[in-house]
């Protein structure tokens, strides 16, 4: 039975783009070549079925938070990727992969771990810092933190270089998921939910927020309209200085003020020093507003 609350699990699925996005541009500003992280999933694991999933020699990029020295992540790479990536950093290409290989390529392969701080920073919305790295090639076997964990995260993602595709994987656990997310560690069902839907609500409203931001410089045309009337185009050819033409409003009634066509508010004539007014008296409720939609279409 799953551990982990599948709503944090996809509120930290919603924040791999923005993660592998920052590990994208570090390894390629580094190699000088652009290495795409793809079609990241994210999913609840324990640890014995993730690490059966694991076969052969793996580049394995090792870190934990500061705060959190002993929540040990792991980035891995297949031995192949790992191939091609040290023939782009240094243009030789490897039969075998020894430790002395991935220590003269070390800074290379850190851009993965400097990436994925950053990203976390960008999804977490502070600074974060991180112990050193380690880099490895090895078979690999779970941290002790992970091991010792009833359920993992594994994200799983696609990485290419120029023709070639693999599949990289980071695995955590959920006390530094959390981290990531900003929710407390150690909390109950009730609280975590309470922070995701407060989360939640201020990100609705900082979205709200933007894009009323985005109407605010568009142009509107507010018209009063004081009535209406039909004539024939006889009736109209007719008209000459001094006609009178009869709306179908009397005198007094409330005006109409239109936005863009479309009736917003009533209002009455007023005069200003020497200009005509109008001073609104009623807001139109959306029921008849959308009534009005319904005419005019």
């Amino acid at each position: 039975m799953p551990t982990i609350k599948p709503e944090i699990i996809n509120k930290f699925a919603d924040a791999q783009p923005t993660i592998w996005a920052e590990v994208s541009k570090s390894a390629t500003e580094k190699f000088g070549r652009d290495i795409g992280f793809t079609s990241p999933l994210t999913i609840g694991s324990r640890p014995e079925d993730a690490a059966g999933e694991i076969h052969g020699p793996m580049l394995v990029i090792q870190f934990a938070f500061e705060q959190h020295p002993n929540e040990t992540q792991s980035l891995l790479l297949p031995q192949e990727m790992a191939k091609h990536l040290i023939a782009a950093a240094t243009g030789t290409h490897l039969e075998d992969i020894t430790p002395e290989a991935i220590e003269n390529v070390k800074g290379y392969f850190l851009a993965f771990h400097e990436g994925l701080v950053h990203g976390i920073q960008a999804a977490k919305g502070e600074s974060v810092n991180s112990t050193e790295a380690s880099c490895t090639i090895q078979i690999f076997t779970l941290p002790p933190n992970l091991q010792a964990s009833d359920e993992i995260v594994r994200v799983q993602v696609g990485i290419t270089l120029d023709d070639q595709s693999s599949i990289a994987t980071w695995l955590l656990d959920e006390a530094t998921m959390r981290t990531i997310l900003g929710l407390q560690v150690g909390a109950a069902d009730e609280d975590i939910e309470s922070e995701l839907d407060s989360q939640q609500t201020s990100k609705i409203a900082s979205r709200e927020e933007r894009d009323m931001e985005i109407l605010l410089d568009i142009p509107l045309e507010l018209s009063v309209e004081l009535g209406r009337v039909s004539l024939l185009v006889q009736d109209v050819i007719d008209l000459s200085a001094g006609s009178i033409v009869e709306l179908d409003k009397s005198a007094g009634e409330p005006v109409d003020v239109l936005v863009n066509g479309r009736l917003v508010a009533h209002g009455e004539v007023v005069v200003i020093e020497d200009n005509f007014g109008v001073r609104i008296t009623e807001i139109v409720s959306p029921q008849e507003r959308v009534h009005r939609l319904g005419e005019a279409a």
